[in-house]
Protein backbone atom coordinates (compact mmCIF):
# COMPACT_ATOMS: atom_id res chain seq x y z
CA UNK A 1 0.00 0.00 0.00
CA UNK A 2 1.36 3.40 -1.07
CA UNK A 3 0.71 6.68 1.46
CA UNK A 4 1.90 9.29 -0.41
CA UNK A 5 5.06 8.53 -1.65
CA UNK A 6 6.29 5.94 1.04
CA UNK A 7 5.22 2.06 0.51
CA UNK A 8 3.94 0.85 3.58
CA UNK A 9 3.49 -3.10 4.26
CA UNK A 10 -0.02 -3.83 6.13
CA UNK A 11 -1.93 -6.80 7.29
CA UNK A 12 -5.06 -7.64 5.62
CA UNK A 13 -6.71 -8.39 8.64
CA UNK A 14 -5.94 -5.08 10.85
CA UNK A 15 -8.81 -2.93 11.32
CA UNK A 16 -9.03 0.67 12.58
CA UNK A 17 -12.24 1.80 14.60
CA UNK A 18 -12.64 5.33 14.53
CA UNK A 19 -15.22 7.22 17.30
CA UNK A 20 -15.97 10.87 16.84
CA UNK A 21 -19.17 12.57 18.45
CA UNK A 22 -19.24 14.92 15.09
CA UNK A 23 -21.69 14.77 12.30
CA UNK A 24 -20.58 11.84 9.96
CA UNK A 25 -21.94 13.84 7.28
CA UNK A 26 -22.47 17.94 7.02
CA UNK A 27 -24.24 18.57 3.89
CA UNK A 28 -22.58 22.16 1.86
CA UNK A 29 -20.69 23.11 -0.91
CA UNK A 30 -17.53 21.10 -2.22
CA UNK A 31 -18.45 18.69 0.48
CA UNK A 32 -18.35 15.04 -0.30
CA UNK A 33 -20.53 12.12 1.79
CA UNK A 34 -18.22 9.41 3.24
CA UNK A 35 -17.59 6.16 1.25
CA UNK A 36 -20.45 4.30 2.98
CA UNK A 37 -20.32 1.49 0.75
CA UNK A 38 -16.95 0.57 2.85
CA UNK A 39 -17.97 1.16 6.35
CA UNK A 40 -20.26 0.11 8.92
CA UNK A 41 -21.30 2.70 11.86
CA UNK A 42 -22.08 1.57 14.82
CA UNK A 43 -23.72 3.21 17.58
CA UNK A 44 -22.06 2.47 20.70
CA UNK A 45 -25.22 3.54 22.80
CA UNK A 46 -26.64 -0.31 21.69
CA UNK A 47 -26.37 -3.22 23.81
CA UNK A 48 -24.63 -6.48 22.41
CA UNK A 49 -28.66 -8.22 22.38
CA UNK A 50 -29.72 -4.94 20.54
CA UNK A 51 -26.46 -4.94 17.84
CA UNK A 52 -27.12 -9.05 17.11
CA UNK A 53 -31.37 -8.25 16.90
CA UNK A 54 -30.05 -5.49 14.07
CA UNK A 55 -27.92 -8.00 12.40
CA UNK A 56 -30.72 -10.68 12.52
CA UNK A 57 -33.25 -8.29 11.27
CA UNK A 58 -31.05 -7.14 8.44
CA UNK A 59 -30.04 -10.75 7.44
CA UNK A 60 -33.57 -11.67 7.10
CA UNK A 61 -34.61 -8.88 5.12
CA UNK A 62 -32.02 -9.48 2.72
CA UNK A 63 -32.28 -13.33 2.74
CA UNK A 64 -35.93 -13.86 3.49
CA UNK A 65 -38.04 -10.85 2.34
CA UNK A 66 -41.33 -12.29 2.36
CA UNK A 67 -40.83 -12.14 6.36
CA UNK A 68 -40.67 -8.50 6.01
CA UNK A 69 -43.96 -7.91 4.53
CA UNK A 70 -44.91 -10.60 7.55
CA UNK A 71 -43.41 -8.56 10.45
CA UNK A 72 -44.82 -5.67 9.26
CA UNK A 73 -48.35 -7.01 9.77
CA UNK A 74 -47.91 -8.20 12.77
CA UNK A 75 -46.24 -4.42 13.87
CA UNK A 76 -49.94 -3.32 12.96
CA UNK A 77 -51.86 -5.76 14.80
CA UNK A 78 -49.56 -5.09 17.95
CA UNK A 79 -50.09 -1.30 17.50
CA UNK A 80 -54.09 -1.58 16.99
CA UNK A 81 -54.39 -3.60 20.11
CA UNK A 82 -52.06 -1.59 22.27
CA UNK A 83 -54.85 1.26 20.92
CA UNK A 84 -57.44 -0.96 22.25
CA UNK A 85 -56.48 -1.64 25.58
CA UNK A 86 -55.74 2.00 26.08
CA UNK A 87 -59.28 2.56 25.29
CA UNK A 88 -60.44 -0.01 27.09
CA UNK A 89 -58.62 1.40 30.04
CA UNK A 90 -60.05 4.83 29.56
CA UNK A 91 -63.63 3.22 29.20
CA UNK A 92 -62.74 1.62 32.19
CA UNK A 93 -61.22 4.50 34.51
CA UNK A 94 -64.76 6.51 33.56
CA UNK A 95 -67.22 4.08 33.98
CA UNK A 96 -69.53 4.59 36.76
CA UNK A 97 -68.97 1.45 39.03
CA UNK A 98 -70.58 2.06 42.04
Amino acid sequence: MTIGKTAVDYNPSFRLYLSSSLPLFIPGEGQCPLPFSKTCTVSMDVSREGICDMLLADTLRLERPEFDGQLRSIERDVGLHKQQIDHAKVLFMTADCF
